[in-house]
């Protein structure tokens, strides 16, 4: 049992290790967010609970190594977890690769939204001397890609549940 939970670990570790190093190289628009899928297929697949304490420990991480204010990533992670949680516990029944792909899909988007709105927030508030522009392209290709990394995950789901903690609702 014990492994489990240590995987687990190490596998956030890991996804901060490549978000942070990836996002040194690309701009935030381009980079794949696999931390967001990484808690919306734990909010999906397993617990609110263990997805909120991935949401706050890699939230501040990851706003620490961010060129915007300190918050700006967690709030907006956090809002979209909401929102992504209500959406999966209200809406979707079956766990499919096409739910988790459509609940990516728009927790992607509404991500991004978030961060564009509270970038500008700042902005027009003086604590922030540039904004975030929200490019459609670029959102584009964010989406497909960490839809990708959805169909990837999925399709290797199986060898993961022998050594992630697996429990329906």
């Amino acid at each position: 049992m014990w492994r489990r939970y240590l995987f687990l670990w190490l596998l956030f570790l890991l996804i901060i290790f490549i978000e942070i190093s990836i996002g040194a190289t690309l701009e935030w628009q381009n980079k794949i967010n696999i931390l967001l899928v990484f808690i919306i297929g734990s909010a999906l697949y397993y617990s609110f609970e263990y997805s909120l304490i991935f949401l706050i420990l890699g939230g501040w991480i990851l706003d620490l190594y961010s060129g915007m204010n300190f918050g700006v990533l967690t709030i907006s992670l956090f809002l979209t977890l909401i929102v992504s949680y209500l959406l999966i516990k209200n809406f979707i029944s079956h766990k499919t690769w096409w739910s988790m792909s459509f609940v990516v899909l728009g927790s992607t988007v509404l991500y991004n939204i978030i961060v564009l709105i509270i970038s500008l927030v700042l902005y027009g508030m003086k604590f922030n001397y540039f904004y975030m522009s929200l490019g459609f392209l670029n959102l584009f290709w964010q989406s497909l890609l960490n839809i990708l990394i959805v169909f990837v995950i999925y399709f290797f789901r199986d060898f993961l549940k022998k050594y992630l903690i697996y429990y329906e609702k």
